[in-house]
């Protein structure tokens, strides 16, 4: 929950920062460039690791380059968006964490719908929004190549600087498949067991309106 915080921490910068920009309201349309960091929760565990086994393991943290476009409908928007990084392989015992490079590489796509429930007269937007996402993860600790579903969901900032320019914040949540399959673990001791993976990102960058 650190990213949900930390982008809680900066609404009131970045509409400090934003000044009275009205000409955005004709610029419908926008392309969105950010740096994500992202985390993720277990893609595997289990409840009496064997000796030598560790009690979880998925996809490390990474940092994702990310780009996103789309149009605004009063209120609403609609956007693609598409993000790309590598990420380790992580071993946890709850009190220690390994992360083996190189793991996985992942990219995933999305999409977005968004709804400014908070909308400033200096242009600023408090934005909530959701959406379903592919990810395509690949790399050493994949088997094979895995196409995978999910979603997401979060809240964002928008605060413009010019009339083309803004800062664009977000965090958000995501459930999807797992990377991991039960076959994948069929030669370990210990009995694990696999399914939905949670991850975790904060992205912060700059949007172009046209």
């Amino acid at each position: 929950m650190h990213a949900i915080r930390a982008a809680s921490s900066i609404v009131l910068l970045l509409t400090c920062l934003s000044g009275p920009i009205t000409a955005q309201q004709t610029r419908p349309w926008f392309v969105s460039i950010r740096a994500v960091p992202m985390s993720f929760g277990a893609a595997a565990s289990t409840d009496e690791p064997a000796s030598g086994d560790v009690p979880e393991f998925g996809p490390g943290q990474g940092l994702r380059a990310a780009v996103e476009a789309g149009r605004r409908f009063g209120r609403w928007e609609l956007s693609l968006g598409g993000s790309y990084g590598k990420h380790g392989f992580r071993g946890s015992d709850g009190s220690a964490t390994v992360t083996i490079e190189p793991g996985y590489t992942t990219a995933i796509a999305t999409v977005t719908a968004t709804y400014a429930v908070v909308h400033m007269g200096s242009g600023a937007r408090l934005n909530l929004f959701a959406g379903p996402s592919m990810a395509f993860w690949s790399g050493e600790a994949v088997a094979e190549d895995r196409t995978l579903f999910g979603g997401r969901g979060g809240v964002g900032v928008i605060a413009p600087l010019t009339e083309a320019l803004s800062l664009d914040a977000h965090a958000a949540l995501g459930l999807s498949q797992g990377p991991i399959r039960d076959d994948d673990l069929a030669d370990l001791e210990s009995r694990y067991d696999s399914g939905t993976l949670w991850s975790r990102e904060f992205g912060i960058g700059l949007r172009i309106s046209f």
